[in-house]
């Protein structure tokens, strides 16, 4: 008797491309998990969360990594973080409630969602034709986080480093967001 197995596929199935020194790539390695916990308890999430992280919540607008840089958690809005580690075949959600336990409720976005990574030089060029925000380096520099719209596509936009920045954005919607970049990238060598 045969016995079903499921693969994970990726949205875009692993989709790699170099345009000149521009580079934009899918990453299937990392785990998205939205972590909410109430304003009227913030100080014990806060207390848990620098238990365990080794640094504070980061303000609305930016992003920190954990002390041994595993995770990234990212902050938009209140009562509210975004956090985005490599899946290591645990289950997301129990990695960050055996750290957090009952001061949070977790919701893993990883498979609703994609992940985007650009890199490459002078990025807000191809960024400026499809993002409202200015993200070059003055007022979003690395570290910093946005939801926004890239060409009329939900998204949230972290500048990692210098030269380098990452996308995640609903599955639904990956090939049109891909396209939507590509085009960008083509239209401004």
């Amino acid at each position: 008797m045969l016995k079903p197995s499921l693969n994970a596929v990726s949205p875009l199935n692993g989709y790699s491309k170099t345009f000149a020194s521009i580079k934009l790539s899918e990453v299937t390695e990392l785990a998205i998990v939205s972590i909410t916990f109430s304003l009227n308890e913030t100080s014990s999430f806060k207390e848990a969360f620098s238990k365990y992280y080794g640094n504070s919540l980061p303000e609305y607008g930016s992003s920190t990594l954990s002390k041994d840089s595993t995770f990234r958690f990212m902050s938009m809005q209140p009562g509210m973080i975004f956090a985005i580690y490599e899946y290591v075949g645990l289950e997301p959600i129990s990695v960050l409630t055996s750290q957090l336990g009952a001061t949070a409720f977790f919701s893993d976005q990883s498979d609703s969602s994609f992940i985007l990574r650009l890199s490459g030089k002078n990025l807000h060029k191809i960024l400026e034709r499809v993002c409202a925000p200015d993200l070059s380096n003055k007022p979003f520099p690395p570290n910093s986080v946005a939801r926004t719209t890239v060409d009329h596509l939900n998204a949230i936009i972290l500048h990692e480093k210098n030269n380098n920045f990452l996308f995640i954005s609903p599955r639904s919607s990956a090939r049109s967001f891909l396209n939507a970049l590509e085009t960008s990238i083509e239209n401004t060598l």
